[in-house]
């Protein structure tokens, strides 16, 4: 099993804020994410919710 680590970092600047996630897998080395990756993870996290919720029943 490995663990799984997700930080968001803000950055507040007068130009205007950002917003940044980063995972890390296993370990405290995090890896930035983009959106395509965030959406990926969403994807991956609700199949397993609805295989689970499946296999409960």
């Amino acid at each position: 099993m490995t663990d799984i680590k997700l930080m968001k970092t803000n950055d507040y600047r007068l130009h205007g804020d950002t917003e940044k996630w980063s995972i890390s897998l296993g370990g405290d080395d995090f890896v930035d994410m983009d959106e395509r990756d965030l959406i990926r993870l969403r994807d991956m996290i609700n199949e397993v919710l609805s295989t689970f919720k499946t296999e409960s029943l």
